[in-house]
């Protein structure tokens, strides 16, 4: 057997796909199963023979599974035996078992290396697949939005499982929950939500003028401060005029009304919006204000972006369908976009925020309902969280509900906000579950949050 050999293929695809792996990660992969059988089960549920680029690696992986599946010893002298009895060993398999178990000094990080081995495969097929598309004779754009769209659904395929494997599943769950969780930045809401969490969708709806894109920029911009790249669709307005917003909000002084008309002459003015403008263009943020958003520029655009935590769409009604999926009513339209959004989310391991208008028969001052969702019944059963905002107060714009109406890790119960339209900010007042526990008033000043400067975290 040679080690390592990788067999041959077209110049092209060989510098576009097949170079696209890591030897290291491989090679910790199976020097951890050698040195730890202890490991070995949950290595052999986070990735498949296949996954490997070395076919060495591919052997010994075999090997290792199928004596994991006759309850056989597994060390570096028992695997060494199998691959002779099946006529791959040589002095070479020998140094090469060696190797692995001398560079992996424990198998503590073993499903991280894992991981890494899975994700580079799935890249290579994916390019391949890509590659093969564009060399037919059918429509390139097409034939490469087939892919995508096959290959989210592929991810939401999964192996038989057992309770073992549920409470490993569970147990690396609890323990990740910091890194993972992503908090909207009001401490009310957030203990209500439990957070956003990698794979949800989760919906923010409103009757228009309720603060519902206010409220995706105060989400968009608590991830950020915390470190978290956001990638943020603003189908409604132009970046530029989110930008404005954001001034307005940080800015001490300034009002959206002095911004829309334009730059202040007073130099005090002047400075604070320069000093605001300079604080936010540290944000890891993207923004996207192009024409006709659909799914797949949005994975396009999200895959093109490095550690990417978060995406937010506002808002779900100006997204259309793919030209292949176009429905016949936009009814089920908007429900076939909301499901590739939660499998986007999923494949991405991120989650998406998405802004959905409510339903015309449903009052600005009405408290609103899972059924209050506009055009489609089928948005509410492919999100993990549904929020809605209305006006509590017929006569105040400022005094506006926020109600979680369907949590599936978390309470359900009603939070309020002083809305601030000058500075396009909520303040949390209150709060009450559906079970009329006690409300935690905060009898807060209705106020916006200062610029603070130095508060972005990775600084």
């Amino acid at each position: 057997m040679e080690i390592g050999v990788i067999e041959k293929a077209p110049a092209a695809e060989v510098a576009l796909w097949q170079q696209d792996y890591s030897g290291d990660a491989e090679r910790a992969v199976i020097g951890s199963m050698l040195i730890d059988a202890a490991c070995v089960k949950d290595v052999l549920n986070a990735v498949e023979a296949d996954d490997f680029y070395i076919n060495t690696n591919q052997e010994v992986f075999t090997a290792i599974r199928r004596m994991h599946v006759a309850a056989k010893p597994i060390d570096g002298l028992t695997v060494a035996s199998e691959l002779e009895r099946e006529g791959l060993y040589s002095s070479e398999t020998r140094n090469y078992l060696l190797q692995c178990m001398e560079i992996t000094p424990t198998s503590a990080n073993v499903l991280e290396y894992a991981g890494i081995v899975r994700k580079k495969a799935e890249k290579r097929r994916f390019t391949k697949a890509v590659m093969e598309a564009l060399a037919t004779d059918e429509d390139p754009q097409a034939a490469v939005a087939a892919i995508c769209h096959q290959k989210m659904r592929s991810r939401r395929g999964g192996r038989l499982k057992t309770m073992s494997d549920a409470m490993s599943e569970a147990m690396s769950s609890i323990s990740g929950k910091k890194e993972g969780r992503i908090d909207t930045g009001f401490p009310l809401l957030d203990a209500t939500l439990k957070g956003l969490w990698p794979g949800q969708l989760i919906l923010v709806g409103a009757r228009p003028g309720c603060g519902k894109s206010a409220m995706c920029m105060e989400m968009t911009e608590a991830a950020a401060m915390k470190g978290k790249t956001v990638l943020h669709i603003t189908a409604e307005m132009l970046a530029g005029e989110v930008g404005e917003r954001l001034l307005a909000k940080r800015a001490d002084g300034v009002t959206m009304d002095q911004l829309i008309d334009g730059m202040p002459e007073d130099e005090d003015l002047w400075a604070s919006v320069a000093e605001a403008a300079s604080w936010e263009n540290r944000l890891p943020v993207y923004f996207y204000d192009g024409p006709d958003v659909t799914v797949s520029r949005i994975r396009e655009l999200a895959l093109g972006i490095d550690d990417l935590k978060m995406i937010v769409v506002d808002y779900l009604g100006l997204m259309i369908g793919e030209k292949d999926k176009k429905a016949e009513n936009r009814n089920l339209e908007l429900g076939g976009i909301s499901r590739e959004l939660k499998l986007l989310a999923s494949e991405l391991e991120i989650p998406i925020v998405a802004a959905a208008q409510l339903s015309r028969t449903v009052n600005e001052t009405d408290k609103p309902k899972l059924n209050s969702l506009r055009d489609s019944g089928e948005l509410e059963q492919n999100a993990v969280k549904v929020i809605f905002l209305w006006k509590t107060d017929p006569g105040d714009d400022t005094q506006v509900g926020c109600t979680v109406a369907k949590n599936r890790r978390g309470r359900t119960g009603d939070v309020n906000f002083y809305f601030d339209g000058s500075k396009m900010t909520f303040t949390e007042l209150s709060y009450r579950t559906d079970n009329d526990e006690p409300v935690d008033k905060f009898h807060q000043r209705p106020r916006r949050r200062r610029l603070e400067m130095g508060t972005v975290e990775g600084d």
